[in-house]
């Protein structure tokens, strides 16, 4: 039982202490490098935390520096906004055409990644679907399995 008490106060003040970084990240979106959001983001999606202010605010960066994000951070975003279930149409979009623009920077798993934050968020883009589907066809010699998987 103590142990259990033990647990559920450090997982409150992980929320609490989340929940600060949140508003700041909010607050000032503008301030972080592309990276720096994906990375963000990430963190609160590995949590299972959902913070609605704090993704709107980073939904509109990633509008705004669509062109400063490379493949890991772009794939990494899609695939923790997705976890989260915060998939706004116009943020995918932008996303969409950056990976169309750049698809033959991403890994496997990475496109793999796009095509599942794009069928989890229920997003449609069918030049987006066309193109990962003939990128990982042309490749699926190197592709394993939990990525041809999450990308079906």
């Amino acid at each position: 039982e103590l142990l259990a008490a033990i647990c559920a106060a450090a997982a409150e003040h992980v929320v609490t202490a989340m929940t600060a970084v949140a508003d700041q990240v909010a607050d000032r979106a503008w301030e972080f490098a592309a990276e720096e959001l994906s990375q963000t983001v990430r963190a609160f999606a590995d949590l299972g935390l959902r913070h609605v202010d704090m993704l709107a605010a980073v939904s509109m960066e990633v509008m705004w520096k669509i062109d400063q994000f490379g493949a890991p951070a772009l794939s990494q975003m899609a695939e923790s906004l997705a976890a989260l279930r915060f998939c706004k149409e116009p943020t995918f979009q932008y996303m969409a055409a950056r990976v169309l623009s750049e698809v033959h920077d991403y890994r496997q798993e990475e496109l793999a990644a796009v095509a599942w934050a794009f069928a989890e968020g229920a997003i449609k883009n069918d030049a987006l679907a066309d193109k990962l589907s003939f990128a990982m066809a042309a490749s699926s010699d190197r592709i394993n399995a939990e990525d041809l998987a999450r990308s079906v």
